[in-house]
């Protein structure tokens, strides 16, 4: 049978775990929505002639640089953001099973304690 400070303390770690998994989500779906960007972004330049006038934006301005440059740059950014997602998305299924088994341990206290 648990105590009231279990129940609590059981309580407090599922909330803390439960905003862990939402911030998670939240960063996924941003990496995600970056690398959809990074993605349309090659795809339009990608038909381009190598010698076609390119600009990167810096800051409030844009400084000339080559297309090939600007091809390399999106594939290594592209390579990365997966490379990020595929560990964001590993991690969230690692906290999401152990969410569970807090979740389920919790219940199983309430029903104890009942």
């Amino acid at each position: 049978m648990a105590s009231k400070s279990e129940l609590d303390a059981a309580q407090r770690q599922l909330h803390a775990q439960a905003g862990e998994l939402q911030r998670y989500d939240q960063v996924l779906n941003s990496k995600i929505a970056v690398l959809r960007r990074t993605r349309l972004t090659e795809a339009e330049v990608d038909p381009l002639d190598a010698n076609a006038a390119s600009y990167v934006g810096v800051g409030r301005m844009f400084l000339r640089k080559p297309l090939p440059d600007i091809k390399t740059d999106l594939k290594s950014s592209i390579q990365s953001l997966e490379g990020e997602l595929a560990e964001l998305e590993t991690s969230r299924t690692r906290l999401a099973a152990t969410f569970q088994q807090s979740k389920e341990a919790f219940a199983d206290m309430l029903r104890q304690r009942a």
